[in-house]
Formats: C-alpha cells, structure tokens, sequence
C-alpha cells in the first residue's frame, strides 16, 4: 500500500477537477492545431502528476 499525505477524498477530488480541465480545454479548443492540443494535453498530464 503506498503511504500519502492526501486522503483518498482528496485524491479523487483533484482527480475529479483536473479531469474537467482536461475535458473542458479539449472541447474548448476543438478547432486548434494538433500540436496546440498535444502541448496543452502535455501539460495536464505533467500538471497531475
């Protein structure tokens, strides 16, 4: 079992949250270029890790 600092209701909530930002900034910049779209989906991904 991995030791954290953060409750699991506190996990899932930023899970939760930064799901959204993923979600929304896909629908959001629907019309942008690919590599637009992968760096901002890059970012997100380093952002929640």
């Amino acid at each position: 079992m991995v030791e954290t600092r953060w409750s699991w209701v506190r996990q899932l909530y930023w899970g939760i949250v930064l799901f959204i930002i993923f979600f929304a900034a896909n629908m959001f910049f629907f019309d942008e270029t690919l590599l637009f779209k992968t760096l901002l989906n890059l970012f997100i991904a380093l952002l929640s890790l």
